[in-house]
């Protein structure tokens, strides 16, 4: 009983110093551009997002195809 609260514990204080460190070096957000809030046409502001996503979903099928051929192989070498 002693080991597992002392082990909850020093998690517990790993966690809450992992926490309070990533929020003390948070930057302060960026200004808005000059024209912000004013009419017309404006490009898109920030990154593209549309190669990011593609090779996400791609790398994600591939990994569920890995999943799938293991757990085949496995349940073969079972039966």
């Amino acid at each position: 009983m002693k080991k597992s609260l002392t082990s909850l514990l020093f998690l517990s204080l790993m966690m809450l110093g992992t926490a309070s460190f990533n929020v003390s070096l948070a930057q302060d957000p960026p200004k808005p551009p000059s024209n912000h809030g004013e009419s017309g046409n404006k490009g898109p502001s920030g990154a593209p997002l549309e190669d990011g996503v593609g090779i996400t979903l791609l790398m994600a099928a591939a990994y569920g195809g890995y999943i799938f051929y293991r757990m085949k192989k496995r349940a073969k070498s079972l039966s």
